[in-house]
């Protein structure tokens, strides 16, 4: 995997835009959703931008060919909080239009949670007639030595997530991951950035090898 072009884009997040989020259209039928790339507003309080999820998405789009949307803008709307979204109505709308059959919805946690990757089925609601998908993918991250401990810290039982609103409107597969983000980030010394491209690469690929076998 080349590293050195992943970190070339974080630079997206040093500039300003003017539209709140942005579609990077693909070819396979799996999207991967970055809704807190830039600072967001909750509960009146500013929450930190998880641009590690930005560059993971846009490395994935270009690298393999998948959707992916990315929020581009600080402003009111926090997709995976509040029950009015903007960027939740434009993927719905999205994934209709462009026969999108996965999504992957990608968040941060915080640099010092001992858990590596944390998978949000909400107590397997989210993966309801996927159960066989998403066991090869959370053995993919187990295999790959990545401390995997699912529904923990986040369950996913708040009503308004991104992966809920989709799941329940758009009826397809939909897995929300938490990433540690001292895997993400080229500055942290303990990063593995090169595993965790290569470990969505496998989970890119055994989707669509699901996909053909239905």
């Amino acid at each position: 995997m080349d590293k050195l072009h992943y970190e070339e884009y974080f630079k997206f997040f040093n500039n300003s835009h003017t539209a709140p989020y942005i579609f990077k259209k693909g070819a396979l039928p799996i999207i991967f959703s970055a809704p807190h790339t830039y600072s967001h507003l909750r509960k009146g309080k500013i929450k930190i931008a998880e641009k590690g999820t930005g560059a993971l998405a846009l490395y994935l789009h270009e690298n393999n060919n998948v959707h992916c949307i990315i929020k581009t803008a600080q402003n009111d709307d926090d997709p995976n909080f509040n029950e009015f979204s903007p960027f939740k109505n434009a993927l719905s709308e999205y994934i209709k239009q462009n026969s999108i059959k996965y999504i992957f919805d990608l968040h941060e946690l915080k640099p010092n949670r001992p858990t590596e990757i944390n998978p949000v089925i909400d107590k397997g609601k989210l993966i309801l007639g996927y159960e066989k998908l998403y066991l090869t993918i959370k053995q993919i991250f187990i295999s790959n030595h990545l401390k995997t401990t699912e529904d923990f810290p986040f369950c996913g039982d708040n009503p308004n997530t991104v992966s809920r609103f989709i799941n329940k409107k758009n009826q397809i597969f939909s897995l929300p991951i938490e990433i540690n983000s001292r895997l993400l980030y080229p500055e942290i010394p303990c990063n593995k950035i090169d595993l965790i491209l290569k470990v969505f690469s496998n989970i890119i690929e055994s989707t669509i090898q699901y996909d053909k076998n239905l």
